[in-house]
């Protein structure tokens, strides 16, 4: 047996031997190593070109997943009811009225709902239009990634809090969430995304100023906007406040990344991205006990 054993090694050593000269000779015939495979950055296509992604186009996802949220929550669809409805409304208010009229008015030329819904799937992968049947047209890789983020901006605060220095294991899987990150939406940024952000953003803020207005609360009976918003879903309200802290969470990671893009691109002097008592660790808990992956303690409203 052991000649047998001492004959298999003898053999293997044989063959990583021609291994090695194989290359050796390859060396000395092209004059440099054929195993220095020089490959691009994964953010960077070609060396002095840009990124797959710029910052502001970052910023603009950004914005984009609060929209997505306070989309499912209905504010932006039940003020669009009110506008298609606000003739039949006594609203005691030139300016609520004015409001309304400038939602609706076709000047704008808003996204409807449907063409909302389309893009939020198309982004996130979140909403009604985030099914199967789209196939690669939903992104569905992005709430992962956005939750493995998470879990690593927790997890390197959990270090820190011990008062343990800076884990380089930690950072590396901290840049590498928030790289995989950045490469997923870099694919979504074609097309009318970008332009429809700031549509959005526009309908967002007039809504809010219509169901926040002194006639329109009045007429409700209502405190809030948000009460507003309950008395028109009726049966329908979903949990409001889990949908704001994702969405306002969401945002400021996606915000984060967008500021930190410069560190995440620079592959030769690699700069910390983290580091102690940093926001981003909160909003990373804040959006996963949102998410429902940590325990949700009772009680939370807007």
């Amino acid at each position: 047996m052991t000649g047998t054993t001492n004959t298999r090694i003898t053999e293997t050593l044989a063959f990583a031997q021609e291994c090695l000269h194989d290359v050796s000779m390859a060396v000395a015939s092209a004059g440099n190593d054929p195993l220095a495979i020089q490959l691009p950055p994964l953010l960077i296509p070609q060396p002095g070109t840009p990124p797959v992604i710029s910052a502001e186009a970052l910023g603009v996802f950004a914005a984009l997943y609060l929209e997505s949220e306070l989309e499912q929550a209905g504010l932006i669809s039940m003020t669009e009811i009110l506008g298609a409805g606000r003739d039949r409304l006594p609203l005691n208010s030139v300016t609520a009225a004015r409001r309304l009229d400038d939602f609706v008015s076709p000047l704008h030329k808003y996204p409807g709902r449907q063409e909302r819904e389309l893009i939020f799937a198309r982004v996130f992968g979140s909403g009604p239009a985030a099914v199967l049947e789209r196939g690669n047209a939903i992104n569905n890789g992005f709430e992962q990634l956005l939750a493995n983020l998470c879990f690593a901006l927790v997890q390197y605060s959990r270090d820190t809090n011990w008062k343990l220095p800076p884990s380089p294991a930690r950072e590396v899987v901290v840049r590498r969430t928030a790289t995989s990150l950045v490469i997923n939406l870099s694919g979504r940024q074609f097309g009318n995304t970008l332009a429809a952000g700031s549509q959005i953003a526009n309908m967002l803020q007039k809504a809010v100023a219509i169901l926040g207005d002194p006639a329109v609360l009045a007429y409700f009976q209502t405190r809030t906007l948000w009460d507003t918003l309950r008395r028109l879903l009726g049966d329908r309200v979903p949990d409001l406040g889990r949908l704001l802290t994702r969405g306002q969470n969401g945002m400021r990671l996606v915000r984060w990344i967008a500021g930190v893009l410069p560190q995440l691109l620079d592959e030769l002097q690699i700069r910390s991205i983290v580091g102690p008592n940093e926001p981003q660790y909160l909003w990373a808990a804040q959006w996963l006990e949102a998410t429902g992956l940590v325990p949700v303690p009772r009680g939370r409203t807007v």
